[in-house]
């Protein structure tokens, strides 16, 4: 037989083997939070807390490395632990590998430092807000309405601004979204949106100057 027949059939003859019973030490690696109390995975979590403030410093992976090694060592050797799963074949506790304690770890002192930091909301590009924004009114197919929307709050308590140069730039605003809809359009895009707010600052702003077309 080749090389990896052998090594099959190794593996076929040997399987991992079963835990006659679990140690009070024993780390239980699994999903049901009711094994959180077992008293291996309270050891557990205060070892990760005492590791986390160093796995935060660590600068460069090689050193978050060592750090998790130095936690499995210190569990194994100094309390006796045994990182152990279910075996989905045979229903019985067997040990993991050493990859997977490791993992184990990592994604435990990763989620005792993040774990409770709420992620910042992803700030959307324009080209989704362009996709998410309200149809335009049409007086007729193919027309787009140049009725003026309603000034903003801090418009509104300023001095009296050109109605003919509103209709301008709400026109032009417009064909910004016109613009968004394809996406490679969307650099002219911006540029066209910078000169509409600095027009519309003008206006607000009684500054002078002259509404480019």
């Amino acid at each position: 037989p080749t090389q990896t027949q052998a090594t099959m059939a190794k593996s076929c003859a040997s399987p991992t083997p079963t835990l006659n019973e679990i140690r009070e030490n024993d780390i239980l690696c699994s999903k049901d939070k009711s094994l959180n109390s077992h008293p291996g995975n309270r050891l557990f979590r205060k070892q990760i807390e005492k590791g986390k403030q160093l796995y935060m410093k660590a600068m460069d992976k090689t050193t978050k490395m060592k750090i998790t090694r130095d936690i499995i060592h210190r569990l194994r050797n100094e309390f006796g632990c045994r990182f152990v799963k279910i075996d989905t074949r045979s229903g019985s506790w067997v040990e993991v590998t050493p990859n997977e304690a490791r993992d184990k770890v990592g994604h435990a002192l990763r989620f005792a430092i993040n774990g409770n930091t709420k992620s910042k909301p992803r700030r959307r590009s324009l080209t989704e807000l362009a996709k998410r924004r309200k149809p335009l009114r049409s007086t007729h197919a193919g027309a787009v309405s140049t009725t003026p929307c309603k000034l903003p709050s801090f418009a509104s308590k300023r001095a009296p601004v050109d109605q003919e140069d509103l209709v301008d730039i709400f026109q032009r605003q417009r064909e910004i979204l016109h613009l968004l809809e394809d996406e490679e359009s969307c650099q002219t895009a911006e540029y066209q949106h910078a000169a509409v707010v600095e027009d519309t600052d003008r206006l607000t702003n009684n500054v002078p100057g002259t509404i480019e077309p």
